[in-house]
């Protein structure tokens, strides 16, 4: 079975990329202090604080895999000129048909 294809615009894509950056660095450092503190807490093995900062950890780690699936596969959807309008992926444009009846579609 084939994924998907993905498709980005420019703006998308900067987007992810600094998400990946927030995530790998200020997150990534937040989550280790919270696992140091807990670990202060003692017993491990009835310490929440312990299993939601680990299980945060995981969260983080799947999401910066995900993002970086994602960068990796996606092609990059270029914005096209329309009448002076510029029209790409997530634009509401509004159609019109030869009989004048128009229709919105995003």
């Amino acid at each position: 079975m084939d994924a998907p294809e993905i498709v980005l615009t420019a703006e998308g894509r900067q987007k992810l990329l600094e998400e990946l950056e927030y995530r790998e660095g200020t997150k990534a450092k937040e989550i280790i202090e919270r696992i140091k503190v807990a670990r202060g807490f003692g017993d491990l093995s009835e310490n929440s604080e312990y299993d939601d900062a680990k299980e945060e950890q995981s969260k983080n780690a799947s999401r910066i895999h995900e993002i970086q699936t994602i960068l990796a596969n996606a092609k990059e959807a270029p914005a096209s000129d329309v009448h002076g309008a510029i029209v790409s992926i997530g634009s509401t444009v509004t159609l019109v048909d030869a009989n004048g009846v128009a229709t919105e579609v995003t």
